[in-house]
């Protein structure tokens, strides 16, 4: 029986039926650990803080958090895009000071 017939896709050629049955374990495992865990988390009582690449559709989603956040909420601006913002050393300082305030 090849993969296609089994439903795998071709990035699984050359997977041992012991690779396959990891796999399935693994999966049916996080699928019963998810169903299992199906109580509601409490609501967040911190505050929430936001840096925002400087990249454009950040005022729209800082409305829809301002509005369905029932928490407060700090907003920063860090003049970088989506991929160096994490990196960015205004970002890192705002970081740096917030969890020193902590």
């Amino acid at each position: 029986m090849t993969h296609n017939q089994i439903g795998l896709s071709a990035g699984y050629e050359g997977a041992t039926a012991a690779d396959i049955v990891r796999l399935f374990v693994a999966n049916q495992s996080l699928r019963l650990a998810r169903l299992e865990s199906v109580a509601a988390l409490p609501r967040v009582k911190s505050p929430i803080h936001c840096w925002w690449a400087n990249e454009g559709q950040h005022l729209k989603l800082k409305a829809i958090l301002q509005r369905e956040m029932q928490c407060v909420l700090h907003h920063q601006m860090v003049d970088a895009d989506h991929r160096t913002i994490i990196t960015a050393p205004q970002f890192l300082q705002d970081l740096n000071n917030v969890l020193t305030h902590c």
